[in-house]
């Protein structure tokens, strides 16, 4: 859309505007009313209950200049693909798919997946941006039935010039609403994408890829459907966040007598010779083992995050030392063969724990001026925000903990 100058004039000296709320004050008048829209996916797959997903570009100024106005740019294609996929990829009967925008308020397009994408350019006209205003409308329905998905440059700024201030509301943001919502999981993605327009703050011309991020909120359940999505662009970084689960399982050992209510009997428990997974008997060094299978169907993560041995601690409140030999799953149930050399009674404890990944401060850019390649502004202090509302929120700081008895 061509900008007359004295626009052009008026955008330029909106500058840092100052909010109620933590934010990013982005340039351009309001332009006239969004339309609104919902659009129902077809639906004959297996599956449980129906879910509505809710796609929303936030339409700030800043945002303009990830789309073309003609479906042509980079986000424009990967916005494309999430709805085809969401619209045929494991549909369950009743579920829907809406587009819309966010802002002030939430808004439906009234609009097919072409018409959004082809004006979503003209409809990103909002001055400014209050993310932690954003953030609560989307979590405030998120729930095994709502995922909603908002896909925005995460600019975030402070008008006090204090982001430490600003990580804080955002934890306390989260920290309410885990308080109303403890199944309320969060996935971050980060796309690096093509963006020409101008960057805000400071209406700078820009025309370079810039970091966009897809945040993603809902039952872990359905959000990780959304994850599974064969979607083409892959993505640079992810983050999932989720409270800590006192997962269910089942103990299984060589000798079974060695399993009782759960529970194991260390002195029915037998020497095995030791060379592989599997509570089997080889022919190598003496050593004890015994399986436990998991139940992760409510965890977030992705299945090579379960699998990899080196994101757990296992701890035992007795001087013996266990290990985890192997992972393996069936569905949604992963068994882990748990070995020793020295069994003994006491309690062990096997968690996956919740880090905040290097990523995170590597994005993050401070100052003046366009950011350069894979940054964006304070991005370490609004995940940051959230990650703490999370990690502080139990004592196990972790995804999910497995406790065994050992008598």
């Amino acid at each position: 859309m061509p900008i007359f100058l004295i626009a052009l004039a008026a955008f330029l000296l909106l500058g840092f505007i100052s909010f109620g709320g933590f934010g990013r004050p982005d340039s351009q008048s309001k332009s006239g009313r969004t339309d609104n829209t919902a659009t129902t996916s077809t639906s004959d797959a297996k599956g449980a209950s129906p879910t509505k997903y809710n796609i929303y570009i936030e339409n700030s100024g800043s945002m303009k200049g990830y789309f073309s106005g003609n479906s042509s740019s980079a986000l424009e294609t990967i916005i494309h693909d999430y709805y085809d996929r969401l619209t045929s990829e494991n549909i369950v009967d009743g579920d829907t798919v809406t587009l819309n925008y966010i802002n002030t308020q939430k808004v439906d397009s009234k609009q097919n997946i072409t018409g959004y994408l082809s004006t979503a350019q003209s409809k990103c006209t909002e001055k400014y941006t209050k993310i932690d205003d954003i953030l609560d409308m989307a979590m405030a329905n998120a729930s095994k039935k709502t995922v909603n998905i908002v896909i925005s440059d995460y600019s975030f700024e402070s008008d006090q010039g204090n982001y430490e201030t600003a990580q804080s509301t955002i934890n306390k943001l989260f920290t309410n609403r885990l308080n109303i919502n403890s199944n309320l999981t969060v996935a971050i993605l980060k796309y690096e994408v093509g963006f020409n327009g101008l960057y805000y703050p400071g209406g700078l011309k820009c025309k370079q890829d810039l970091p966009v991020y897809f945040w993603i909120f809902g039952d872990a359940e359905r959000v990780k459907k959304v994850l599974a999505l064969n979607v083409k662009a892959s993505t640079e970084n992810t983050l999932l966040l989720q409270l800590n689960k006192d997962v269910p399982f089942e103990l299984n050992a060589f000798n079974k007598r060695a399993i009782h209510n759960n529970e194991i009997v260390v002195k029915e428990l037998s020497k095995e010779r030791n060379s592989g997974g599997g509570c089997s008997r080889n022919e190598s060094s003496p050593i004890y083992k015994f399986d436990i299978t998991m139940d992760l169907s409510e965890s977030i993560l992705s299945d090579n995050d379960i699998k990899a041995k080196s994101n757990y601690s296992i701890t035992s409140t007795s001087s013996s030392n266990y290990s985890i030999e192997s992972i393996k799953n069936n569905g949604s149930k992963y068994t882990f063969v748990i070995t020793t050399d020295k069994p003994s009674p006491g309690e062990l404890t096997i968690k996956f724990a919740l880090n905040l990944p290097q990523w995170v401060d590597n994005s993050n850019f401070e100052g003046n001026g366009i950011p350069s390649k894979g940054k964006t502004s304070g991005i370490k202090y609004l995940i940051g925000g959230v990650y703490d509302a999370y990690y502080n929120k139990d004592t196990a700081k972790s995804y999910f903990t497995a406790k065994i008895n050992l008598k």
